[in-house]
């Protein structure tokens, strides 16, 4: 472990922004995540399978606001003096776990909805409300089992000096590092092809719809229809990539190089761009979703009518009627 500080990598000026970024990216996590946990998904979550998916990835979404940002925050600002040995492997479990379950939830929401657009026939024999309660489990212990290698002397977790962190301990765990690279990949590559499936089978269906009516206007909308289901694939393959892309080329280079070479900011860069991940799942898969969208501007207003009543009935009970008794 090496004792090193922020202080030998970034001015103060350059520290108090990062510091700033941090606690931002907690709070949009931790609140929109609350958002889609508490109004959106009791609606979906034992009704649909994507439901029970988008369930799955809030929870995960805001375990990552409410742990893993504000300790990796605190790691950045006292770094390891302040960290105890169990406490710090707890944290490199947790971070490892979560980010593993996120991106297989990740790829498996992308090929629920590949195989609903593509098979909907056949959706509803593959995809089960039974079926998601042993795939999602199933998840969490494929991610636990992964986490767990360095307990059983593959690999070692540490406090990573340069990553300001506690996670694996690159010079000595190239072993689950290529585990964790070929998991990422995998779940790349899952999410580029189901979506690229998606698009292909929506552009074909919206053909076949537009051929049965009159073909006035048709070119215009086929191309205005194209353009949005383009904008759509782009902001969810986009943003996926954005976020774990750094990440996975990251842990590629460690495979192959000294980590304690790489200048401190590109590590860090990568580790808070995969975190921000979960900052930005709940805009990409619920809010920016009509159905979920609408879901929620409901459950919002009812809300809010019901504190409208609740304060209108208690204003009249309260109401000072002495004042009619001078």
């Amino acid at each position: 472990m090496n004792s090193s500080n922020f202080t030998d990598y970034f001015t103060p000026i350059e520290a108090s922004f990062i510091t700033f970024v941090m606690l931002l990216a907690t709070i949009m996590t931790i609140f929109g995540n609350f958002v889609v946990l508490f109004y959106v998904c009791p609606k979906i979550a034992i009704k649909t399978v994507a439901g029970g998916l988008m369930t799955n990835l809030a929870m995960v979404d805001i375990l990552v606001g409410c742990f893993l940002m504000p300790f990796n925050a605190v790691s950045f600002l006292c770094s390891k003096y302040y960290l105890s040995g169990n406490i710090c492997q707890f944290f490199a479990f947790l971070n490892t776990t979560l980010c593993i379950v996120s991106t297989l939830t990740l790829s498996t929401i992308s090929l629920d909805r590949c195989i609903c657009i593509t098979k909907p026939l056949q959706y509803h024999s593959i995809f089960t409300i039974r079926s998601i309660r042993l795939i999602i489990p199933l998840l969490w212990i494929m991610a636990v089992v992964i986490a767990s290698l360095p307990f059983q002397q593959v690999g070692r977790y540490a406090y990573v000096s340069h990553e300001f962190q506690c996670w694996i301990l690159p010079s000595e765990s190239r072993q689950i590092i290529v585990i964790l690279l070929t998991v990422l990949c995998l779940c790349v590559t899952m999410i580029l092809i189901s979506y690229f499936l998606i698009y292909k089978a929506a552009r074909k269906t919206k053909r076949r719809i537009a051929s049965v009516h009159s073909i006035t206007n048709n070119n215009s909308r086929m191309r205005q229809y194209d353009y949005k289901t383009a904008k759509t694939m782009l902001l969810i393959v986009g943003l996926f990539l954005i976020c774990w892309i750094p990440r996975t080329v990251l842990l590629l280079w460690y495979t192959h190089n000294d980590s304690s070479t790489l200048h401190a900011i590109w590590p860090l860069l990568c580790t808070w761009l995969a975190l921000i991940n979960s900052t930005l799942n709940p805009f990409i898969y619920c809010i920016h979703n009509s159905y979920y969208r609408g879901i929620l501007i409901y459950a919002l207003k009812k809300q809010c009518c019901s504190r409208c009543s609740r304060t209108h009935h208690v204003m009249v009970h309260n109401f000072p009627l002495s004042m009619y008794n001078n």
